[in-house]
């Protein structure tokens, strides 16, 4: 009797152990987890010169061996003062590789491309997320800068002016430059500056080499200032001169060049009357 005793408490004892055997068998129903879409970017990084995309945007998206991916969506990450997202594919816009069984797709966007060149001058970044059916999420992102070619403002096409005095009068013509003309030596015209304005005396080749906006400003701000111009005569009947003058009105950032290329001198009933001409650009 004792030793039927001893046989069943080591039955009832290995009972509990089968069930727990059991219940660990049957955790396995979920589903392997298979992974996740390789996402590729036939470009890192591209640079966007002047709001023109280099070459087209293309890629891929594949699923492992034997899944199927089950969405993709393609953001375009944009703004300059702030960042705005929209949405521009998803799955259904993509092109399925043949065969794949929806396991690959690949993308293409260029300029031409409907609901992505809107954001081209704006664009920072296309974000593409994808799920595998029974697997795991993925995202990349492609990241874009953008240059800009400087605009060249060149100077505008020559303009005759004619500056003139008459006896103990002021000079004509001179305030648009911001200079005045209100004395004469018993030989030369003196042309001074307004308090606030900058001249600066230029080579003669400078009326020809100087072309743009640009380096008109650098030339009168890198230039040594003179608060008057004594090369025209006060005298001569007629005179021709080659002089270059370049100045930036009242300190207001508004320069001119100037070229003196002739001057006379009369006598009138009101006076002596000195004529400078002469072109500007600016």
């Amino acid at each position: 009797m004792k030793k039927k005793s001893n046989v069943l408490l080591a039955l009832l004892a290995f009972i509990p152990m089968f069930i727990i055997s059991c219940s660990g068998d049957n955790d396995g129903d979920d589903p392997v987890r298979i992974g996740a879409a390789t996402i590729v970017f036939a470009d890192t990084q591209m640079t966007i010169t002047d709001g023109v995309l280099p070459k087209p945007i293309t890629g891929s998206v594949e699923a492992p061996a034997g899944a199927e991916i089950s969405s993709i969506t393609i953001t375009v990450v944009y703004g300059i003062e702030q960042t705005n997202r929209a949405v521009i594919a998803e799955r259904k816009d993509l092109t399925e590789v043949e065969g794949s069984k929806k396991g690959k797709y690949t993308f293409y966007f260029d300029e031409s491309t409907s609901g992505f060149k809107q954001y081209i001058s704006e664009i920072q970044s296309i974000l593409i997320e994808a799920a595998v059916k029974n697997g795991d999420a993925s995202s990349r992102e492609m990241k874009f800068t953008h240059e800009y070619t400087p605009v060249v403002e060149y100077l505008s096409a020559p303009v005759d002016f004619f500056w003139e005095r008459v006896g103990g009068k002021e000079g004509t013509g001179l305030n648009k430059f911001g200079l005045e003309w209100t004395s004469n030596t018993s030989t030369a015209a003196i042309i001074k500056t307004h308090s606030e304005t900058k001249m600066v005396v230029l080579a003669s080749g400078d009326w020809d080499a100087i072309k743009t906006k640009e380096q008109l400003k650098e030339a009168v701000d890198n230039g040594t200032d003179v608060d008057r111009y004594e090369n025209v005569s006060s005298s001569a009947a007629s005179k021709e001169y080659d002089d270059v003058l370049a100045v930036d009105v009242n300190g207001k950032g508004e320069y001119y060049i100037i070229h003196i290329t002739s001057s006379s001198v009369s006598s009138i009933a009101e006076g002596t009357l000195i004529t400078i001409n002469g072109q500007s650009k600016h």
